[in-house]
């Protein structure tokens, strides 16, 4: 059994433990990382003990390429229900994509810096690594999107 360490006040923190390279303190060095499976090649996001594909156990960790595509996408038009941490007052559209990586992935994420009119298929974007808000420790949460290449 393990236990976690709270994070020092002030530090940053990853929006989920299993998503990034680390450490955290170069943004611009950071990226995604995933599982593949050595037996059928599948790819998951994050830390994965045996592939839902095949069953194998025979996983690696892999990095995966800061390139993508926007394979489809969708425009947020309204603040999303639950607990959203992006700018609600004033509200700003964004678009949520579906991210196809080189790596035989498609990851759903929102793509930034991008107005929804300019969206479109295909469109080549990069990973952006970035500070999303602050959590009651006085953390940096670490979050990711994309945005044009």
């Amino acid at each position: 059994m393990t236990t976690s360490q709270p994070a020092a006040k002030g530090k940053r923190v990853a929006i989920r433990q299993d998503l990034f390279t680390t450490p955290l303190d170069d943004l611009n060095a950071v990226h995604l990382k995933g599982t593949k499976c050595n037996d059928c090649g599948e790819v998951f996001m994050g830390h994965v003990i045996s592939c839902a594909h095949c069953g194998s156990e025979s996983m690696k960790g892999i990095v995966f390429n800061d390139q993508g595509t926007l394979y489809t996408y969708s425009v947020i038009q309204y603040v999303p229900p639950g607990d959203y941490k992006g700018p609600k007052d004033p509200f700003i559209p964004f678009v949520e994509g579906l991210v196809e990586l080189p790596d035989g992935i498609r990851i759903v994420a929102p793509v930034l810096d991008c107005d929804p009119k300019n969206a479109r298929i295909n469109m080549p974007l990069k990973l952006k690594v970035y500070d999303f808000f602050k959590d009651e420790e006085g953390n940096d949460v670490v979050a990711f999107c994309y945005v044009p290449a």
